[in-house]
């Protein structure tokens, strides 16, 4: 997580740099296909076949609603979520008033 929130904190002077040189369409295209070669890349270069050795499908998979549900009812996922969430509101608020110039 400590890796995702550098990214972004650093990343955002470079993109606000090439928004303001490019016109904001252009700049998510760009940035998109970035991300699509990267995943190309991804996918040729770190591909590991045993991960898929083990897998038992079910017979019959759980209905999408109760396993949405079902993920509301975890104490895990709200502490992750408020951890995450609060840990990440401080860099952005920091990136988006100090991080960039205006």
């Amino acid at each position: 997580m400590s890796f995702e929130m550098a990214g972004a904190l650093f990343g955002e002077t470079p993109f606000n740099s090439i928004f303001n040189f490019f016109t904001w369409r252009i700049t998510f295209l760009d940035l998109a296909l970035f991300g699509f070669i990267l995943g190309i890349l991804y996918w040729i270069f770190v591909q590991d076949p045993s991960i898929f050795e083990n897998i038992k499908l079910p017979s019959q998979s759980p209905p999408f609603k109760k396993t949405f549900l079902n993920l509301f009812k975890q104490k895990q996922n709200w502490l992750l979520f408020l951890f995450s969430g609060l840990s990440w509101t401080t860099v952005s608020v920091f990136a988006n008033f100090w991080g960039t110039p205006s």
